[in-house]
């Protein structure tokens, strides 16, 4: 989803751009999205950015194996991927699984953690919980196997932003 974000976002705004009327809430709406769409890649810039380890308690680890969990159930539906959008979404997925195990494999030593990323940290969760709680809406409103996919693969993608929040 990461990395599939910025072809899908394009595509959307050359579709609206195509309209030959747009109100200004839908171009209100299209800039937030985007700003939406970026919290997850500066989140985990900002992980990568941050000088020590960052350290994962003993029990918040058993919540990476949930989110591997759900990457591996959304990466085998994504399996052979059809289109360049999922293709970048299943490597997304798939470094997303390997970051949770890795986090899962650390040593709960104590870690630092830079400003930029305890911000980050912050707004991930925030962002997080909004997207996960519309995704649970139009689950509940519209059950279908595409909803449930969008619920694992959040589940996967803000595992980390969860687990970084926790371990304080």
């Amino acid at each position: 989803m990461t990395a599939a974000l910025p072809l899908t976002m394009w595509n959307a705004t050359r579709s609206l751009a195509g309209r030959p009327s747009v109100s200004v809430p839908e171009w209100v709406m299209a800039a937030l999205a985007y700003l939406f769409s970026a919290i997850l890649p500066v989140f985990y810039f900002a992980m990568w950015r941050n000088p020590g380890e960052v350290a994962v308690s003993t029990r918040a680890r058993l919540f990476c194996l949930v989110g591997v969990l759900c990457g591996v159930i959304v990466m085998r539906d994504q399996m052979p991927p059809p289109t360049v959008t999922t293709a970048l979404s299943l490597l997304a997925t798939l470094c997303c699984v390997v970051l949770l195990i890795a986090m899962y494999l650390l040593p709960g030593a104590t870690g630092h953690r830079s400003p930029f990323l305890q911000v980050m940290t912050r707004v991930a969760l925030i962002g997080g919980l909004l997207w996960f709680g519309i995704n649970v809406l139009t689950f509940a409103l519209n059950p279908n196997p595409g909803s449930l996919g969008t619920l694992f693969e959040q589940i996967c993608l803000f595992t980390a932003p969860f687990l970084v929040a926790a371990s304080r």
